[in-house]
């Protein structure tokens, strides 16, 4: 390991401090005493080469306070290719080299252990592989540093994920088996890379590393994916934090934006965006553009050193920096807008994201106020019912949906929470619920009485999220002391759900808008399309849903369709209308 010019070295002068008077001992302690280390982003421009010139920020003036910010705890939302990869790199090897004592905590520990989560494999081993390598020979510093890396042999697969650096440890680790890849070792600063393709409980697994730590730092990046989901919602959060620049010409302070900084140029004049978005797509495409301030439309540089980060929401413990996409140094504005004209869906879903760094739903991915409007029935929901269906979510209260087949479709009779589950046995009596389906989690054991008080007409739930499920509803009779218990293929059931709403199937009663959290609930869920990665390294493709906020009449809604599976086929009588059960 080379010698750091701010290692701690032994005062060689010590013995002659006494023959001098305060302040001429002063004056020499001073002379001796090492150098602070350095801040990551000195570090890196005094070690680190990029493509044969020093590091430098020059470009990305707006990464600057992100690096010297110390926060315990600091987010990114950020577009493709904005040197932000290259800041979790420094951050990393910053922290490997300095080791404990330049964090404070070296009367704790000598280590300094960093965890570098990826989403999958194929990142870690191409990052292990690669890029470490590439940047053990960027400068002779490095390639002392780095030397067990750069010289020694290639190693197999499973030494990809560790190395050492000095007394230091380098974790990297991919989220794609949680329960193998982040167990059992212990980090002191924690980075996730790409935060929205790893999982909740992967991200839980990972921040348990950092229990028996003095240090707990976090850093975690992400391109958003969908509005108050993942970075998106850490964001939110967070103390909100966005890059503003000032207009040279009439001073005015303003967030880069698409819509209102960049206009079109045709024979000297500028077109705002609601003008030049009528022309024809070919007229665009030949067309050149210019970044100009919204207020005086005069040239300004997205670029420009000239720019400073804004709290929008200061107090929170969460430091969160959304950077505009506006700010690539090397896309030109013509690239950015011929993105925005795209035709296919996934490729404008991937422009608002990449391109902007915008969280933006897909089409059609989630439930609209409009398509539960329409859902709306001439009827109010009713204090008792017979032959009805039940579903509950469990959370710090109980969502309920009774639902009852009535007019020729199913409609929802009652909809609300409760406290108890003792309140459910009330509700299985007034609406004589023939099937009632609980969530099993959290409250097992409550759940379980529940079920056990009411033999074959409640069932304990479970979501099934694998690869394949083998059905959609697997039912399995209660045996000696357990309850009765479903497994839900977890996606499937909830297009059941979607579509039943979407297309009008699933009747909602009159004012149902009205219904505490209802709308907010089922508008919540979004259907995706992600790449998982099996042990192999094969990728696939996978639909599941991701929940923007609270979803848990969404879920009641689930498990009351999935009771349906068990209302007998045969005449249900309510209200004097009558019709057959229908799961379909």
């Amino acid at each position: 390991m080379p010698s750091a010019p701010w290692s701690t070295q032994p005062n060689k002068n010590g013995l002659h401090l006494l023959n001098l008077n305060l302040g001429e001992a002063k004056e020499l302690l001073d002379i001796y005493r090492p150098p602070p280390p350095p801040t990551v982003l000195e570090w890196a421009t005094t070690y680190r080469a990029i493509d044969g010139r020093p590091f430098s920020l020059k470009r990305y003036p707006c990464l600057v306070p992100i690096y010297q910010d110390e926060s315990p705890f600091i987010i990114v939302e950020k577009p493709n290719q904005v040197g932000i990869s290259e800041w979790l790199l420094n951050v990393s090897l910053h922290a490997l080299d300095c080791g404990a004592p330049a964090f404070g905590i070296g009367q704790f520990k000598d280590s300094l252990n960093v965890g570098y989560i990826f989403p999958a494999w194929t990142q870690l081993r191409d990052f292990s592989k690669d890029r470490i390598r590439k940047i053990a020979g960027e400068t002779e510093y490095l390639t002392e540093l780095l030397s067990p890396i750069r010289y020694g042999p290639l190693r197999r697969e499973s030494d990809l994920g560790l190395y050492f650096i000095g007394k230091s440890a380098w974790y990297l680790r991919g989220a794609h088996r949680p329960d193998d890849q982040l167990a059992s070792f212990p980090v002191d600063i924690l980075i996730i890379d790409e935060y929205d393709l790893i999982t909740e409980r992967a991200v839980s697994l990972a921040e348990k590393r950092l229990r028996a730590s003095p240090l707990r730092l976090k850093r975690y990046v992400s391109k958003p994916s969908i509005p108050n989901v993942g970075i998106d919602r850490l964001f939110q959060e967070s103390d909100q934090h966005v890059w503003q620049l000032r207009c040279p010409a009439c001073g005015e302070w303003q967030e880069p934006d698409f819509w209102q900084n960049v206009v079109r140029i045709e024979n000297g004049d500028l077109q705002d965006y609601p003008e030049w978005s009528q022309r024809p797509k070919e007229d665009l495409l030949r067309s050149r553009y210019q970044f100009a301030c919204r207020s005086c439309r005069q040239p300004m540089t997205p670029t420009s050193p000239d720019g400073r980060w804004v709290a929008q929401s200061p107090g929170s413990l969460i430091r969160g920096y959304r950077i505009p996409g506006l700010v690539a140094p090397f896309v030109p504005l013509e690239e950015v807008v011929k993105g925005s004209l795209a035709e296919e869906p996934d490729v404008l879903l991937e422009w608002y994201r990449g391109d902007l760094g915008i969280a933006k739903s897909p089409e059609g991915g989630q439930l609209s106020w409009d398509e539960l409007e329409a859902c709306n029935r001439d009827y109010n929901m009713v204090t008792s019912a017979r032959r009805c269906s039940m579903g509950v979510d469990v959370g710090v209260k109980l969502h309920v949906r009774i639902g009852c087949f009535r007019d020729g479709e199913w409609q929802a009779v009652w909809i609300g929470t409760v406290d108890e589950f003792e309140d459910l046995d009330k509700l299985m009596a007034s609406y004589h619920v023939r099937t009632a389906v609980i969530d099993a989690q959290p409250e097992t054991r409550q759940t379980r009485n529940f079920c056990k008080r009411w033999p074959g007409r409640a069932w304990m739930a479970y979501y099934y999220t694998g690869e394949k499920p083998p059905a959609v509803l697997q039912w399995k009779e209660a045996e000696g002391d357990e309850a009765g218990q479903v497994t839900i293929a977890r996606t499937e059931m909830m297009d059941r759900v979607a579509s039943a709403h979407r297309e009008g199937r699933d009747g909602l009663p009159s004012g149902a808008r009205h219904i505490q959290d209802l709308y907010k609930h089922m508008i919540s869920p979004v259907r995706v399309l992600t790449t998982r990665e099996k042990q192999d390294g094969t990728r696939y493709k996978v639909a599941v849903y991701l929940d923007s906020g609270p979803d848990h009449y969404y879920h009641a809604s689930v498990y009351e369709r999935t009771a349906r599976d068990k209302v007998p086929a045969s005449t249900i009588s309510t209200s004097g209308l009558t019709g057959p059960s229908s799961f379909a």
